[in-house]
């Protein structure tokens, strides 16, 4: 159950600033010229499939910024706390010694 803890917080990271830094990039050089940039096409390889697959749970609509970023955010505080819960009920784990 940590290693789910550990993954799902880490995903949730990763999104997170994938999608962060895809926005800065479009917003520094715009969107037309940022699509043949070799960072965005990184960056948007990391979040366009999680974008897909939130909008084939909300039926096929595109979900609002500030939902999609809600929801990453809930994901991460749910897995933060389970890490919490499973490092102290073994806090000799060595996932529970690592950085945090």
């Amino acid at each position: 159950m940590l290693w789910l803890a550990v993954v799902l917080k880490l995903w949730a990271e990763v999104a997170c600033l994938a999608w962060v830094g895809r926005a800065l990039l479009g917003c520094l050089v715009g969107r037309e010229r940022a699509e043949y940039n070799l960072f965005w096409r990184l960056l948007d390889a990391a979040v366009a499939p999680l974008e897909r697959l939130a909008c084939r749970l909300a039926g096929g609509r595109a979900w609002p910024v500030w939902l999609w970023m809600g929801v990453l955010a809930a994901v991460w505080v749910a897995a933060t706390a389970l890490k919490v819960q499973q490092c102290r009920a073994q806090p000799a784990a060595s996932l529970c010694r690592a950085a945090a």
